[in-house]
Order: structure tokens, then sequence, then C-alpha cells
């Protein structure tokens, strides 16, 4: 109480160890509070732990907690799964008792204290599950590893309806961002979680019933049939009589001035990932769009057009972008309803700026806006590699699971002495042990990628029908034995084929990638959608 220091139980023997002061050690109960959490988007820099102490922030932002140290090697343990090494776990955490620098911009990690709150809040050994269990670490029930093991991952690991909620992530994270940005500026709609959750709940249902699939989503009641139509629509398009006027009766007058029936408003469904503020930065021009899909014959298009985006607001100048997903424009690959829009965008953007002193071209405008909107078609060589080596780790992490645990020695028992020797030095390369891999098939995530391709090839019964697939396989039966093998062997092919695609793509270098065809890299991209796990993993 004299130079107002904590000390160790351990150093206390009478006198303080600090000042020399005698008589004046006392023991006091210390505390470690606080919170973790998820943030509701992504960022490379913009996650970590703020640590504090007596109501002072010392360190912002920090990421120490993710990292695992063993004697002088220090190993990233978050975000580990996320090529784009961006993070979602933040908190604050107070540490009142643990000693600081001098200048009181730091912890001192020297501290006894801090290594007890380094182990209180993320566990004594490695936040990885495989990594603790191969240094004979037991459970984890830290409140970061709980965090971790739910969220570590910051996209889905499987196309099962449900993933994107599961993992509370938004598909579209530079959408997430500005939401982020409005959320600080004290927008009123942006202050809770609902408009994340829309966006989180329209890319699960796109994984569930696909593009388009309005026909196949709950109805009002919950049950299967079309939404309603959205309780705000752009005036003049609720159908009716096309040469008649509203009436306050419900009903319309026709061109002779007899009433007839209003007909009923064709259900549309908002769509969020669509619906937001499109600015052209080089102009400032603005617009403030509202997206529904629509259905064939609805009267707000006319002569068979995919889209038309008229004022739905005039007094705020509020656009909605009506589009129909089942038109023939969009079965092409290179054209999606974001691109019809940003198409309309930049046509609007022209006309706009036609009257200006500098006059940008459409394909300029075009560009700019597709740069800033159109992340989700984007042929990035720099995260394409590490995307397809994620994927595999995941096919093998589903090829384990996919096994009882008796039977998942048998993942490394039934390989070739020659595949076991490869297997041998990709985990002597990593220092692992093999007892400790082998048994329980978790050697699979350090093996070459082509044992895994042999695996699914060798044993398609635990692969197929809903364990890593959904593709039928075993109940694929023509009663014919050699037909039921042909139409079965050509499943396997199929997904060998795919799985050739991605190892080739974990294998390239960015520079590599920069110099293969656009061809090439859509089929690749295309083959990793195709070859996303359908399961969920435990």
């Amino acid at each position: 109480m004299h130079c107002m220091t904590w000390v160790p139980e351990a150093d206390a023997k009478g006198n303080c160890p600090i000042c020399s002061s005698t008589g004046t050690l006392i023991k006091r109960p210390r505390r470690v509070t606080g919170w973790l959490g998820i943030q509701r988007y992504r960022d490379q820099n913009e996650f970590g732990i703020d640590f504090i102490r007596n109501g002072r922030k010392i360190e912002i932002a920090n990421k120490d907690l993710f990292i695992w140290r063993d004697g002088d090697t220090e190993e990233r343990e978050y975000p580990l799964d996320d090529p784009r090494n961006e993070g979602r776990i933040v908190g604050e955490i107070h540490i009142d008792h643990c000693r600081v620098s001098y200048a009181k911009d730091r912890f001192d990690r020297a501290d006894q204290s801090w290594d007890e709150m380094v182990q209180l809040v993320r566990g004594e050994g490695p936040l990885r599950p495989e990594k603790a269990k191969s240094l004979g670490f037991g459970a984890n029930y830290s409140p970061l590893f709980a965090l971790f093991k739910a969220f570590r991952r910051t996209s889905p690991q499987s196309k099962a309806a449900g993933a994107y909620a599961r993992i509370m992530i938004v598909k579209d994270n530079a959408r997430a961002k500005e939401m982020a940005d409005y959320f600080r500026e004290g927008r009123p709609e942006y202050q809770d979680d609902s408009k994340w959750w829309e966006l989180v709940e329209e890319a699960d249902r796109e994984l569930l019933y696909g593009p388009g699939g309005m026909t196949s989503s709950p109805g009002p009641s919950g049950t299967p049939g079309t939404p309603p139509a959205p309780s705000s629509l752009p005036p003049g398009l609720l159908g009716g009589d096309n040469d008649g006027t509203s009436t306050p009766g419900g009903t319309t007058k026709g061109p002779t001035g007899t009433p007839s029936p209003t007909v009923a408003p064709l259900p549309r469904r908002e769509i969020p990932s669509l619906s937001r503020n499109f600015i052209h930065a080089s102009s400032g021009a603005t617009w403030n769009v509202t997206a529904y899909e629509v259905q064939p014959g609805d009267p707000g298009i006319t002569d068979n057009a995919p889209w038309v985006m008229p004022m739905g607001e005039i007094a705020t100048r509020h656009y909605h972008f009506l589009f129909d997903p089942r038109h023939t424009i969009f079965s092409s690959i290179t054209m999606t309803p974001r691109d019809g829009l940003l198409i309309q965008l930049a046509w609007m953007t022209a006309e706009l700026l036609r009257t200006s002193t500098v006059t940008p071209s459409l394909s300029s405008i075009l560009a700019e806006l597709r740069a800033a909107y159109g992340d989700d078609t984007l042929l990035d060589p720099r995260t394409m590699s590490s995307d397809a080596s994620a994927l595999l780790l995941d096919i093998a992490k589903a090829l384990v699971a996919s096994r009882a645990e008796e039977d998942r020695a048998a993942l490394f028992n039934d390989l070739s002495v020659s595949e076991q020797q490869l297997v041998m030095r990709a985990l002597g390369t990593r220092k692992i042990p093999p007892t400790s891999v082998t048994g329980d098939g978790s050697f699979l995530q350090y093996a070459p990628y082509e044992i895994i391709r042999v695996l699914v090839e060798r044993h398609p019964e635990h692969c197929f029908d809903g364990k890593v697939w959904d593709e039928p396989f075993e109940a694929l039966e023509y009663g014919d034995k050699d037909l039921t093998a042909s139409v079965r062997d050509s499943v396997v092919a199929r997904y060998i084929g795919l799985i050739n695609d991605a190892i080739w793509l974990a294998r390239q270098d960015v520079s590599d990638l920069a110099n293969n065809s656009r061809e090439e890299l859509v089929r690749a991209t295309m083959s990793l959608r195709l070859l996303k796990p359908d399961a969920e993993m435990p």
C-alpha cells in the first residue's frame, strides 16, 4: 500500500520487494473482467482486443492472444482460415493489477499476472484443436476458444442452407463495412443487426433455392408458396387495368367507365444485397436503389425486358430496380442481376453527366462502378490459390468426419506403402508425431492433396449420399450390375475432375495464375464452388 504495486504472493515475505517498506503488504482479490465478441465485418487490421488498466486503454486492437507461443517459437492461430488474413474477433479486457511500461503504452509481458490473464482468456494450449492434441493438451474451455471454435472461419465451409447464418457472416464484406460506417454515423436503421441479418438470410436462401427461387420459398404463414408483395411498391406498378385509373373502392374504371375488379399484384421479393446507395465517386452521382426480384408478367416490366428501374419515390429520388431472374439474358455465366443493375446505373450516370464540362464515357463509368460494387465475380489471383487450399482442407476434415471414430484408422491403413510414405514425409516436415494423427484420420489435414483424391476414388461410399456431398451414389440402382456400376463410376469421375482442378489451383503461384487464360481461371473457380461440401462438419 506504500508504492501501490501488485506483487506475486510468492514474493511477499514480509517486506515489499519493490520499495522495501514493512507492514504495507495486504492480500486483495485480482479480477480479470471484460468481454469478447464477433464483429459485423472482417478486416485485416480492425479487429483484436483492447487491454485496459484502471479505465484507460493501454493497448488497442492487440492481437497477441491470437498467437501460440512455445518457447522461442511463435505461430499465428487467427486468422488462419482466411486467405485475406481478415479477422472478426474483438473485445476489451480489464487487468488493473498487471504492470505497464514506464510510458504506460504497453503491459509488461514479463509480469506473472500477464501470463495468468493469457491462460485464463485463451487457455493453456494452442487454440487449434489438432495442434493442441498433437502436443498433448486436454480440452480447452476458455472464452476465446469458444469463439474461435465457432467463428474461426470467415466463409462457409459447405453449401448447406444455413451455412452463412451458422457463422453469422455477410457474403459481401465491403457492404458489411459500409453499413458499419452508417452505424458509427448514428443512422437509426443500422443501430441493430437487422440490416446485416437480411443479407445473411438472402445468402442462405440462395444456397437453398438458387437464384430466382421465389416460388419455392416460404409464404407469409411459413408454408411453401410465394412471398407477399412488399408493403411499399412504386406508384402505378400494382397491376389493374393498364388503361384505367384507380378508384377508392378497390376497383378500376376501364376505358368505357365501367368498374372492373382490381388485379392482385404479383409477389415481389426485396433483394438486400442489391439495395443500397450506389455512388459514382468521380462525379459524386448518387443513386438510392431498392431492388426487387419479380415474376414473369409483372406489370412493372413491359416489352419482355429483363429489368427496369423506375422512380419509386419522387420526393426522395428513390429508385426501384425490378428484375426477372428467369429472363433468358441471365442464362449466361457472364450476366447476373448485379451486372444489369450496374449497367443501368452507368447509363443513368452518363445521361446525368451528358451536359457537364467533362463527360466521362459510358465504359469508364461502368468500369468504376464494377470496381466498387462487382467484387462477387472478381477473378483475384491473390486469393484463388489460398481458397483452393482451404477447400481441400475442408474436404479432408469432412472425409474424416464421415467415418465412425472406430473406423478412422482405416483411412491410413488402407493406403499403399508408397502413399503412406508420402504422408510420413509430410508429417516429418511439420514435426508431427505419426502416432498422434494416423489413428484418428487427422493426418489427412497434413497429407499431400493427392491422398485426398485417392480416398475419394477408393471409398466413394463414404463421400456421397449426404456424407460429404449430397450427390446420390449408393442410391443409384438400375437393376443391372454393369449399368449401375457405370453410372456410379461417372459420378466419382466427375468429382475427381473437380478435385484435380482444385489441386492444380492450390499449387499455383500468384504469378502463374496471372499468366493463365481467363477460361482456365473461370473453370477452376467454378470447380471450387461445385466441390464445396454439402454437409456441415461437427
